[in-house]
């Protein structure tokens, strides 16, 4: 039996300050993602090992308590993984290496106690299904509405944009998603899970200044961080508008257009926690 996409729980409890933690997606000794907390050394770490190769994806300087139990719970889905400790996430990640694999417990010169171990299917509950489509114009958006298409009539038709609702006539909307956070996957008709995506709210993001240098042609651009501060490891979010025609500003430049739409476009890019941003 081969596991892809699982949530593992582990109440567990350390005697002592050396290591333990939960290994999982793992196939061989070479071959497996491990999670582990050390109390001497003074950390909480998600390392991969790849055909023998070790990679650290996480690491923090918490210390566990001894003598506690913890709860530490793993959710996989397709390339991404989210840890949680008590029921409050710590972390998320994306990697595609190691898309399978069973659950291990570890623990390194340490008496762990393992309390409890569950392995069950991910939450993830099925948000809008595409009926028949034909094939639309490239550039074409879609956006799907938690209401009815009545309800929604109030906003503005964007041009370019493709409307697609939850509820029938008939039926009113409500908010479905996670306030906190959410995870999105396409799913094909034969149930093969492709595009994911996780989606943090706006609060958890803070604002910061930053120098952007564009190709002419608008294919393409760099950040450059403002003096005195760093990108460093995070989930950013860039929130950016195109202007397709720019000639009010530069009458010399060229206008570009979208499924027939020049209008400006408003984008949000979300660059994932593990892609660090650097100087060049």
């Amino acid at each position: 039996m081969v596991w892809n996409d699982y949530r593992v729980t582990v109440c567990l409890r350390s005697e002592d300050e050396n290591a333990t933690g939960v290994m999982f997606r793992y196939t061989d000794r070479d071959n497996y993602y491990r999670f582990s907390m050390n109390r001497e050394l003074g950390y909480r770490m998600l390392i991969k090992k790849v055909k023998g190769k070790v990679t650290k994806i996480y690491y923090d300087d918490r210390r566990y308590g001894t003598k506690k139990n913890y709860v530490l719970t793993i959710d996989c889905i397709g390339t991404q993984g989210t840890c949680y400790i008590d029921g409050v996430k710590i972390f998320t990640w994306e990697d595609s290496d190691l898309p399978n694999g069973c659950i291990g417990l570890y623990c390194w010169k340490n008496p762990s106690s393992f309390i409890d171990v569950r392995v069950a299917t991910p939450v993830l509950v099925p948000y809008y299904t595409f009926q028949k489509e034909q094939l639309l114009a490239a550039g074409t958006r879609i956006k799907v509405y938690a209401g009815n298409e009545k309800q929604t009539l109030v906003s503005p038709m964007e041009p370019g944009v493709i409307r697609r609702f939850i509820e029938s006539s008939s039926e009113c909307g409500k908010i479905r998603l996670n306030e906190h956070d959410t995870v999105l996957r396409l799913i094909d008709p034969g149930g093969k899970a492709g595009h994911t995506r996780s989606f943090l709210p706006e609060k958890t993001y803070d604002t910061f200044n930053t120098t952007i240098l564009r190709d002419a042609d608008g294919t393409a651009f760099f950040l450059f961080p403002s003096p005195g501060q760093d990108f460093k490891v995070g989930q950013y979010r860039l929130n950016l508008t195109y202007h397709r025609n720019n000639k009010a500003a530069d009458p010399g430049s060229q206008v570009f257009s979208e499924a027939g739409n020049n209008q400006d476009e408003s984008v949000t890019i979300d660059v994932p926690w593990e892609v660090q941003l650097v100087e060049l």
